[in-house]
């Protein structure tokens, strides 16, 4: 298969599972309030990463978290977490071929619109974010050069992200976790790198 064919297998895949994730929530429930103190969330999904108006790549994106609500009262519905992920993204147009990985470590605020067993989110925080890729130009296409043109890149920036889900209540203990989040690098100088990430996670909740 293709990176082209691949890349849209994951997107497609994804969708359904978002898909999914809202008849379960719906239909799938038991209680009427779902409270909970620690979450340990596995995750799946595709992104893109691009530096600037520049796409670097797209691809897909694996990643966890370890996140708390250790309030109660009218804080309940407040969360932090530990995010961390790895985006493999790739890219090839004409004679222009891009290649590489991003790893991110974020931490987050969470506030939940909800206590039900259906939990709308939204979340941002700050962390670091390392991206390490090669562009290639094949034959110097634009350089007037029969060598290939090759650029590596690896840099590391300090990234701040925001982002919405829902956490669906499964049945007692698990709960899929369909997100969109955002990436944005423009803290500093030198590289500005943005991603768009939509992913879903299974947790396990206690």
């Amino acid at each position: 298969m293709s990176h082209t064919g691949y890349r849209r297998c994951c997107r497609i895949l994804v969708l359904i599972i978002w898909v999914i994730a809202v008849i379960a929530a719906v239909y799938g429930q038991e209680q009427k309030t779902w409270n909970y103190k620690g979450e340990v969330m596995g995750q799946v999904g595709w992104g893109g990463f691009y530096h600037g108006d520049s796409k670097i790549g797209d691809g897909t994106e694996w990643g966890g978290s370890f996140g708390l609500k250790p309030f109660s009262g009218k804080l309940q519905r407040l969360g932090f977490e530990i995010q961390a992920n790895r985006l493999d993204v790739a890219y090839e147009r004409g004679s222009n071929i891009n290649d590489g990985q991003v790893t991110s470590v974020v931490g987050n605020v969470l506030y939940h619109f909800s206590n039900s067993p259906i939990q709308p989110y939204v979340a941002g925080g700050l962390g670091v974010l390392k991206a390490s890729y090669t562009e290639r130009i094949i034959g110097g296409a634009v350089l007037g050069s029969n060598e290939d043109y090759v650029s590596t890149v690896d840099a590391q920036k300090m990234l701040l992200n925001i982002g919405a889900g829902v956490k669906a209540r499964l049945v007692r203990g698990l709960a899929i976790r369909p997100e969109i989040r955002f990436y944005n690098t423009t803290i500093g100088s030198g590289y500005n790198f943005g991603s768009i990430r939509l992913s879903v996670g299974l947790g396990y909740y206690w």
